[in-house]
C-alpha cells in the first residue's frame, strides 16, 4: 500500500451533498449520520457504525427484502457498502491506495497521466465501495501531491463512473440518472456520466439520454450530441432502436458516424450472448440499415464507420446482401460505389470476421 502525505482536502461535491434529500427508508437509524456526512465526518461516522455491536445484523436486516428505487438507493447502497467494509476489507484498502494515481508509477507511464481504469474493471464485485467513494470519498482520497491532486481527482470521478456503470449494480443507474439529470456538476464534462450511463444497460437510462441528445443539439454542442447517441448503443431494449436508426439518417455527417457505432453495439454478438435467437434477429434489422447507411454515405469517416460496423454485425446473410449489392453496382457501373470500393471493401471485413469466427469455433470443439 503507498504512504502519502497528507493534503488540503478538495473542496466537497455540490452535486453529492445534495443527493441525500428525500432518500429516508426504514432501517438502523444510525445510517441517518451516513447520509448527512461528507469527507472527514463521513470517514468518522463509519468507522462509529462499524464499532457498533450487532451491526453485521442490523445491517442485513436493513437490506434484506429491499429493492433499489429513485428514493432510497443513496441509503441502501450505503448500507451495502458499510457491509462489505467488513466483509472486503482487501478491496476497501486497495481502493484508498490506487496504483494509477500514484504520480511516482504513472509518469512512468507511455502516457504520464492518472488513470484508475484497469484496477477498477477488478473491482467490479464490490459495485457499493465504488459508489461510496465516488459520493463520499473524493474530498479526503490521499493524493500523490497538490500539484497533482486536481487531475488524480478528475481521472478518478471518471474512471469510477465507467466502473460503475458496468458494474450491473441496481445503484448504478440511480447515480449517473442523478449526475447527469443534475447538469453533472460533480465533474468537469458530462462525457464519462453519459457514456456510463449507457453502460448499464437499464431502460431507465433511455429518457435521459435523449434529452441529453436534444438539448446538445439545441445548443450547437456536437460532442455531447455524438456521446449521447453512441451510449444509446448500450441499452439492449426494442425501445431504443428507432433512436439510433434516426441517427443514421440524420444530416450531421458526425452524428451518422456515432449512431453507426451505437448500431453496432447495439446489434453486436456479445450484446445478446444469452439471447442467441433473438440477437440473430436483431442483427439482421440493424446490419440491413447500417447496409443502406453505408450505400448512402458520402464522407469517408461515415464509410469507415459503418465497414466497422458491418464487421461486428456480420453474418452469412450480411455477406450474401453484401455479394448481391457489389455485383449489382458493378453490373451499373455505379461510379460512387465502384470508385470508393466501399461493398467491396465491406465484403472484405464480414468475411475475415466470419473466418476468425469459424476458427474459434473449430478451436472450441477440439477442446471438447
Amino acid at each position: 500500500m503507498r504512504h502519502r502525505a497528507p493534503l488540503p482536502a478538495l473542496a466537497p461535491l455540490a452535486l453529492c451533498a445534495g443527493l441525500a434529500a428525500g432518500q429516508q427508508t426504514p432501517g438502523p437509524p444510525w445510517l441517518n449520520e451516513l447520509l448527512a456526512a461528507d469527507g472527514v465526518a463521513y470517514e468518522a461516522a463509519r468507522g462509529a457504525a462499524l464499532a457498533r455491536p450487532g451491526v453485521r445484523d442490523a445491517l442485513r436486516a436493513s437490506l434484506e427484502g429491499a429493492v433499489y428505487g429513485p428514493s432510497n438507493w443513496r441509503r441502501l447502497v450505503l448500507a451495502e457498502a458499510l457491509s462489505m467494509h467488513l466483509t472486503h476489507p482487501e478491496e476497501a484498502e486497495a481502493l484508498r491506495s490506487l496504483d494509477g494515481l500514484d504520480s511516482e508509477r504513472y509518469l512512468l507511464f507511455r502516457r504520464p497521466e492518472p488513470s484508475a481504469a484497469r484496477e477498477l474493471r477488478q473491482l467490479d464485485h464490490v459495485a457499493p465501495l465504488l459508489i461510496e467513494l465516488f459520493l463520499k470519498g473524493i474530498e479526503t482520497y490521499g493524493w500523490s501531491n497538490a500539484a497533482a491532486a486536481a487531475a488524480e481527482a478528475r481521472a478518478l470521478r471518471r474512471d469510477l463512473l465507467f466502473a460503475i456503470g458496468r458494474s450491473g449494480h441496481p445503484a448504478s443507474v440511480h447515480l449517473l440518472l442523478d449526475v447527469v439529470e443534475g447538469g453533472c456538476a460533480c465533474c468537469e464534462s458530462c462525457a464519462a456520466a453519459v457514456a456510463a450511463l449507457g453502460a448499464t444497460g437499464s431502460l431507465a437510462a433511455l429518457p435521459a439520454l435523449l434529452r441529453v441528445r436534444d438539448d446538445s443539439r439545441a445548443s450547437g454542442d456536437a460532442g455531447a450530441l455524438a456521446g449521447a447517441v453512441e451510449a444509446l448503443g448500450g441499452l439492449r431494449h426494442a425501445e431504443t432502436w428507432p433512436h439510433i436508426e434516426s441517427g443514421l439518417r440524420d444530416a450531421d455527417g458526425g452524428v451518422r458516424v456515432a449512431a453507426l457505432r451505437s448500431a453496432a453495439r447495439y446489434g453486436s454478438r456479445w450484446h445478446w450472448r444469452d439471447e442467441p435467437d433473438r440477437g440473430a434477429g436483431v442483427r439482421a434489422v440493424v446490419g440491413s440499415a447500417v447496409l443502406e447507411a453505408l450505400a448512402a454515405a458520402e464522407e469517408e469517416g461515415v464509410v469507415l464507420a459503418a465497414l466497422e460496423a458491418l464487421s461486428v454485425l456480420a453474418t452469412p446473410e450480411l455477406r450474401e446482401s453484401l455479394a448481391a449489392r457489389q455485383a449489382g453496382d458493378a453490373a451499373a457501373a455505379s461510379p460512387g460505389a465502384v470508385l470508393e470500393g466501399r461493398f467491396g471493401r465491406a465484403l472484405d471485413r464480414v468475411d475475415r470476421t466470419l473466418a476468425r469466427r469459424r476458427g474459434l469455433g473449430d478451436r472450441e470443439r477440439e477442446f471438447r
